[in-house]
């Protein structure tokens, strides 16, 4: 009994010392990005878009530069919990827009999600998008904004630029999801190919027996297998080799940012919220194609894709671009990232963004005096 007493005592110390280790992290991340020069900006906001309260987070440190709209993956994966982990860098040259999309993070929180998930579709979403964008322009006192979609963010911002050229004066996507088909394809041959060189007789086992893949119909158990190998493989988490670990430090991550209480985590685990954006959009993402909008890209594109993504393959992504016209195009394999290049690679990213986004950005009719 005295040593059940014992391993009571040490794991309730050990929980209040991690919990206290977490609030500090929590309360020094706050304190580290702290914005205090005006013309700076540091506001969390819901607005008012497609009949819902969408959640947005607005920071930089003068208005005056261009405004990034993040459109972040899944969907149903908001950035906004992490974006402590790479984003400050920015915000000396833009004013970053991380938006909890229709489903996903305080959004999805802040609305009832039985009024909420049957309207969440590919054509919603992009209403979504727009709808935001004006008003983002409108009370930054912006002419146009500047893009950037990570995986499903690809997906839908590609065409919501190509639709509405006049808002935005350019893309910029990582982790690029050009056909659906065609990524899965080359990122299952590529993970087979190497498991077979590596001679691991149970990942070639696993992959073969999801033959054929992909398949018309997203099959969320085979899609499983594959990301499994890819994770195992660093093909699609440069960190993190199982994708137990990887959601382990997803959590970790986000219970040290300074913009998420500590209550709005549970839209990560509780049935209510989880995973209903994927599953609303999951038939029309099998279908996806990037070509269906044109190859005649209005505005300037940028690709900046993890050398070690496979799950959204970077070929596929330079095949497009090739492709297309554009009034200025530019592709970057950013060494020792996957397929979450900003948090990957954070520093090269930012270098990316400021000294090769930014100069275009501007020349393209971004920035310009702030109007708040």
């Amino acid at each position: 009994m005295k040593l059940l007493a014992r391993i009571v005592i040490w794991s309730a110390a050990a929980m209040v010392a991690l919990a206290g280790a977490l609030v500090a992290l929590r309360w020094r991340n706050h304190a580290l990005r702290r914005i205090e020069s005006p013309p700076g900006v540091d506001r969390l906001v819901a607005y008012r878009i497609g009949g819902i309260d969408q959640w947005v987070h607005i920071r930089g440190r003068d208005l005056g530069n261009p405004v990034v709209l993040y459109l972040h993956g899944g969907p149903g994966a908001p950035m906004m919990p992490y974006e402590h982990l790479f984003q400050d860098a920015w915000e000396a040259g833009f004013t970053v827009v991380q938006w909890d999309q229709r489903g996903a993070g305080k959004t999805a929180l802040s609305n009832d999600p039985t009024l909420v998930n049957p309207s969440i579709d590919f054509d919603r979403m992009k209403a979504d998008a727009v709808e935001l964008t004006r008003a983002l322009a409108r009370e930054l006192g912006q002419r146009k904004i500047l893009l950037l979609g990570h995986s499903w963010g690809t997906i839908l911002g590609i065409p919501v630029a190509q639709e509405h050229p006049e808002l935005f004066c350019g893309f910029v996507g990582t982790g690029v999801v050009i056909n659906i088909q065609e990524n899965e394809r080359v990122g299952y041959g590529h993970t087979l190919d190497e498991a077979r060189r590596r001679r691991d007789s149970a990942a070639v086992r696993e992959l073969e027996g999801i033959a054929p893949y992909p398949e018309a119909t997203r099959k969320a158990s085979k899609e499983m297998i594959l990301r499994k190998w890819q994770v195992a493989y660093g093909f699609a988490r440069a960190k993190y080799r199982t994708l137990k670990a990887a959601e382990r430090g997803r959590l970790l991550n986000a219970l040290t940012s300074p913009v998420y209480r500590l209550r709005d985590l549970r839209v990560f685990w509780s049935p209510e919220w989880t995973n209903h954006a994927y599953d609303k959009v999951g038939a029309y993402l099998m279908r996806h194609d990037a070509r269906t909008w044109g190859l005649t890209f209005p505005i300037p594109l940028f690709f900046f894709v993890g050398q070690d993504d496979w799950q959204t393959p970077g070929v596929v992504a330079k095949a497009y671009l090739d492709e297309v016209k554009a009034p200025f195009k530019e592709f970057q394999y950013v060494a020792g990232a996957a397929h979450a290049t900003p948090v990957e690679q954070p520093g090269a990213f930012a270098k990316l963004m400021l000294q090769h986004v930014r100069p275009v950005a501007l020349r393209y009719g971004c920035g310009g005096p702030a109007t708040p």
